[in-house]
């Protein structure tokens, strides 16, 4: 069963004195000058400086690191919020990645903030302190321990510093996840505290195996005392705040952050703060691009549907926390140097919200909460999320003709995704068809199951005109007298499209 309400024309609408603190803080977000926010690069340095923490195994080093991120950084509750958590210390902002990306990206340090296309706000002081994090990560970040071999690190590097060829995006890290977040708002870190401590039990101690437990012990905890950093925070405002019905809204959130994400959520407040406070700690730990929380309108439906048949949320709440929630998503820039920018075609940070589709069981999964986002793509407009809508020979016509309606009034989102062929597909790829059933995007439009893949869907770009112009022209570009590519036949040679095929095939093969 449904539940919402429409304007005259039929269209499902919220109150109005819902919409206008949403307004407020997606204007506030707009107008922010997007930053570098330094916290992360300084913490996360400062902790792999001490000898004694690289000597650890590399899941404790990469667990206690992050606690330090979440145990040190700064953290904000701004005006008009009812989810609470922040990416970095600025509004609008991104962080450095020392240890994978980062110092390639710190050659743009000078240019940051005068370049004409997205520019980036970064103070003296915090260019000083990325300055000063250079010479430690110079000779140990992730591509220069990729290669043994200096000619293959030379090559990547100055492929990775043109791109004519390629880019390896796995260089700088893999991200594009779409983690369990099911699991987390379920069982709270407690939880899987308890689940990972089995686990470690049933492990000989000193093993890799071990150490993975240990690590998700350490992450988990330090994950629940994150949301009480906050919880500490909005305490301390209530207590200042002269307006009434901010006060109260303060102290809720304080109680909220206290339970969650140390237990299950038993709200659907409480269920979508907790999914924040991963999805902020992921976009630490990992590169932070596409980190997507997939599907929301799956896995948050039970919270929305418990509290709705008690009487504790309406609609108009439940979209209001969901427009907070998608808000809070464009608060995150990935920081690229003005070459990266270009060949990203912008500061993408494409974390996915799929919504819609096929359940595991195969039955269609269109629930209110699909049509509440739905609005709020259309309604938003924002960079961020990323929005998927899912379509299959089951989806109502309803969910369609609203889907039609708002695309061809202009709205940029929902990016469109085939059922049948990608669940037939991805099973063809050894999928469980459940798991099929399940996917979402992550990325731009890489389909996979949620909370079972690491597939690296983003490792290269490559230049595929540039491998047919080296087919054309026996491995060399045109005008060069450099062989780039692997020697093939002469187009003179050629007498069919099939030669013309292998010659772009042995190309190909020796650029990936």
């Amino acid at each position: 069963m449904l539940f919402y309400t429409t304007d005259h024309l039929g269209r499902p609408v919220a109150e109005k004195k819902n919409l206008s603190r949403i307004f407020r803080l997606k204007e506030a977000v707009q107008k922010a000058n997007p930053g570098i926010c330094t916290d992360r690069s300084t913490i996360w340095t400062s902790y792999h400086k001490t000898p004694d923490n690289r000597k650890k195994s590399p899941h404790i080093q990469m667990a206690e690191a992050l606690r330090e991120v979440l145990m040190n950084k700064k953290i904000h509750i701004y005006p008009d919020e009812l989810i609470v958590g922040n990416y970095s210390s600025k509004r609008v902002g991104g962080s450095i990645f020392p240890e994978l990306h980062g110092v390639p990206v710190l050659m743009d340090i000078f240019k940051f903030s005068k370049r004409k296309i997205n520019p980036l706000q970064v103070s003296r002081k915090e260019i000083l302190h990325l300055l000063k994090i250079i010479p430690f990560w110079s000779f140990r970040f992730l591509a220069l321990k990729a290669y043994r071999s200096p000619f293959q690190l030379i090559r990547l590097l100055i492929h990775q510093l043109k791109g004519h060829f390629y880019i390896i995006n796995e260089s700088g890290g893999i991200s594009h996840i779409a983690p369990d977040y099911e699991k987390l708002i379920t069982m709270g870190t407690e939880g899987i505290v308890a689940e990972a401590t089995r686990f470690q039990e049933k492990s000989s101690k000193d093993t890799e195996k071990w150490y993975f437990y240990e690590a998700v012990k350490i992450i988990a905890n330090a994950l629940a005392k994150f949301g009480e950093r906050y919880a500490d925070l909005a305490q301390k405002m209530a207590e200042s705040e002269s307006d009434s019905n901010r006060k109260q809204e303060l102290l809720e959130i304080a109680q909220i952050c206290r339970n969650v994400p140390r237990k299950g959520a038993s709200s659907f407040q409480e269920a979508v703060q907790s999914l924040f406070f991963a999805q902020i700690a992921i976009n630490m730990e990992s590169l932070d691009n596409s980190v997507c929380p997939g599907r929301m309108d799956q896995y948050l439906y039970p919270f929305y549907l418990k509290d709705f048949q008690q009487n504790k949320i309406t609609r108009d709440k439940a979209k209001e926390l969901l427009s907070a929630f998608s808000i809070k998503t464009s608060e995150i820039i990935p920081v690229f140097s003005e070459y990266l920018t270009g060949i990203h075609g912008g500061m993408f940070n494409g974390q996915v919200v799929t919504v819609g589709g096929l359940q595991p069981d195969g039955t269609d999964g269109t629930n209110d909460l699909t049509y509440i986002f739905l609005e709020i793509m259309d309604e938003l407009r924002m960079r961020q999320p990323n929005f998927h809508a899912r379509i299959s020979n089951h989806s109502p016509q309803k969910y369609i003709d609203q889907i039609n309606q708002m695309l061809s009034g202009g709205s940029n989102s929902p990016a469109l995704y085939n059922d049948t062929v990608i669940v037939d597909t991805m099973v063809q790829h050894g999928y469980l068809i459940e798991d099929a059933r399940d996917y979402t995007g992550v990325g731009c439009v890489e389909p996979v199951a949620q909370g079972k893949s690491f597939s690296s869907t983003d490792a290269a770009l490559v230049n595929v005109p540039l491998i047919l112009e080296l087919a054309l022209n026996q491995g060399k570009r045109f005008g060069s007298r450099f062989r780039s590519g692997a020697k093939s036949m002469p187009v003179e040679k050629m007498r069919s499209m099939e030669d013309m095929k292998t010659a772009f095939k042995v190309q190909l093969a020796d650029q990936l």
